[in-house]
């Protein structure tokens, strides 16, 4: 900071101001960076090594697929109220409800369920949603359908 403050006006000449224009910050870095490798290489390998720590570490904390919840049952029955609703029977007897409220990969076999009966096995994966439910006054968890496959 020092040294820009020192010859800020030959900075300035060269890259514009580089404290509010977008993109000056970067190319004044860049002609700092590359004079630093003639005289101090090894700080800058230090800082490039840093970097390439730092990416390392975010790619393994994404490279975890996040597993999506989902239902393996038959379809009982699909509702057309505000949004249908489609009810599920898990392969253990539970009945669960999911929303349709966006499009989806498999949205065919809900629109094919509601013109027969279908007693096939599907997987249905969905999101969890909080959304305000005015009946009750307050917020309640949905299950909104994301994808719909048969299951193999």
């Amino acid at each position: 900071m020092e040294a820009y403050q020192n010859d800020k006006s030959n900075i300035t000449e060269a890259y514009g101001n580089i404290l509010i224009e977008t993109g000056n910050m970067e190319k004044f870095a860049e002609s700092v960076a590359m004079k630093m490798l003639n005289t101090c290489p090894d700080i800058i390998l230090a800082i490039g090594m840093q970097y390439v720590d730092e990416v390392d570490d975010n790619e393994e904390n994404y490279d975890h697929e996040e597993e999506v919840p989902s239902i393996i049952g038959t379809i009982v029955s699909v509702t057309d109220n505000q949004f249908i609703v489609v009810e599920i029977k898990e392969t253990s007897g539970k009945r669960t409800k999911l929303y349709w409220l966006d499009y989806f990969e498999g949205d065919n076999i809900i629109l094919n369920a509601l013109t027969k009966k279908d007693k096939n096995i599907y997987i249905f994966e969905y999101v969890d949603i909080e959304l305000f439910d005015p009946n009750i006054k307050e917020y309640r968890d949905y299950k909104v359908l994301s994808n719909v496959t048969e299951a193999e």
